[in-house]
């Protein structure tokens, strides 16, 4: 089970390769009005792995108690699509996105089947590793079917 989860979360890493042909101007324009650029949703999805490798998965064991958000998601996601925006080129921030996601796999692949599966807690609700990183891949989804339909894929 570990492994299947973990290989789905590994295709952002061909999809994040495969968007270096993205036009520039693809790249930086609004997928809808008022709605993020490309760019600025990889650079979403690397806080969020950056998060995760840095803040949750240090702390996740079975039976803890994790804070529900430690974290101001507004902000993050604001520097997030700053950042995009900041002078940064497609290829360094696919780059970072690929970096990023390879040690959070690693790390991921750290575990044993048995803690992917063990219960621990965020705030009252109960979560298991496996759930989480389902969860976080639905959230890549989300977001590479936004990017897709966007350049018409």
């Amino acid at each position: 089970m570990m492994e299947e989860i973990l290989q789905r979360y590994e295709t952002s890493i061909a999809w994040a390769n495969a968007a270096r042909q993205i036009t520039e101007e693809q790249w930086l324009s609004p997928m809808k009005d008022g709605k993020w650029s490309i760019a600025e949703t990889v650079s979403h999805l690397i806080a969020w792995d950056r998060f995760i490798l840095d803040v949750r998965l240090p702390h996740i064991a079975p039976g803890k108690q994790l804070a529900s958000a430690p974290v101001d998601v507004e902000t993050m996601n604001g520097d997030a699509a700053r950042y995009a925006r900041s002078g940064v080129t497609r290829d360094e921030l696919l780059d970072q996105w690929v970096d990023v996601r390879s040690r959070l796999l690693d790390k991921l692949r750290t575990h044993s089947e048995e803690s992917f599966a063990a219960p621990y807690y965020i705030g009252d609700r109960e979560m298991t590793l496996a759930r989480y990183i389902e969860g976080m891949i639905d959230h890549d989804l989300h977001h590479r079917e936004q990017m897709d339909a966007f350049l018409g894929r």
